[in-house]
């Protein structure tokens, strides 16, 4: 039996005895384990069957295949952070200011006052905070939040393969989970093009979680951040969340977008060196920590 984990260029065979009786139907339960998340590829390549004694063998070659699917880890992530302050600041977008009445357009958080639209109570956080808060509303939605993974990275090692996925599925899934419609994607090196999706609950999320663990980790082909700034035009994007194994090039970022980098390594780096103010650096041996970190 072959099994390949394109994730993490993981590939091994593994053999499996058992004994059958003659003229006898039998299933035989097989127990695989990876340290990694990824998609298993599975092949069975033969079979060699044996008389009692083990002196005569028949074999015969085969060719099945089946996938399994190894799932990521997940970390609770409270992006509203604990304050009253960090609550209410991660309401407000970058927009014109203008007040409106589309409710999926927030760009600030204010106490009640006699005359505010009830309609406008944001009960969530007002029962969060003991107290009555009401939203005031932009005239346009004009920014969005995009989690881009790198898939353009050399000399990675599985382990942190494995902790940018986890990275990734956590984040997202914390933005559902605060009612933050956000954008993913990456460069997909199988089929040459960028898949972006945008992201409204966890279901969605689900849905393309087996794309994301399909996908190849390889240096000979376009970047994400590359081929993001091409794939994008049509939205405004005003925080990428971009996460690498390598140091992240700016370059040809537009100015207005605020770039958030998420770096994993596998060696240990000081913590005077570690993080600032727009790069936190994470390792899979304290990723639940790390990710509590982040400026978001």
């Amino acid at each position: 039996m072959e099994i390949y984990n394109p994730l993490v260029d993981e590939k091994y065979k593994d053999y499996f005895y058992t004994t059958v009786r003659g003229k006898s139907y039998q299933l035989i339960p097989i127990h695989l384990r990876s340290e990694y998340v990824g998609k298993m590829n599975v092949k069975v390549t033969g079979i060699t069957l044996y008389d009692y004694f083990g002196v005569f063998s028949l074999s015969k070659q085969l060719n099945e295949q089946t996938a399994l699917f190894v799932l990521p880890g997940t970390y609770d992530i409270d992006l509203l952070g604990n304050s009253r302050e960090s609550i209410i600041s991660e309401y407000s977008l970058s927009t014109d200011h203008t007040k409106g009445i589309d409710a999926n357009d927030i760009i600030a958080i204010k106490e009640y006052v006699l005359g505010d639209n009830l309609k406008q109570i944001h009960w969530k956080l007002s029962s969060k905070l003991d107290e009555l808060l009401v939203k005031e509303m932009s005239e346009v939605i004009t920014s969005s939040q995009f989690i881009l993974l790198e898939t353009a990275v050399s000399d990675v090692h599985p382990n942190e393969i494995d902790a940018m996925i986890e990275a990734f599925y956590s984040i997202s899934k914390a933005m559902i989970k605060s009612d933050q419609t956000h954008y993913f994607g990456w460069f997909d090196r199988k089929y040459n093009l960028f898949r972006r999706k945008e992201i409204h609950s966890l279901d969605q999320l689900n849905d393309h979680l087996q794309d994301l663990l399909s996908i190849s980790f390889k240096v000979d082909h376009q970047s994400s951040i590359a081929t993001f700034l091409q794939n994008t035009y049509d939205i405004r994007v005003s925080q990428l969340i971009y996460i690498t194994s390598s140091e992240p090039n700016r370059e040809s970022l537009d100015e207005s977008i605020h770039m958030i980098t998420i770096r994993c390594t596998s060696h240990h780096i000081e913590k005077s060196l570690r993080n600032t103010e727009d790069t936190i650096h994470i390792t899979p041996y304290t990723l639940e920590e790390d990710l509590r970190k982040l400026p978001i």
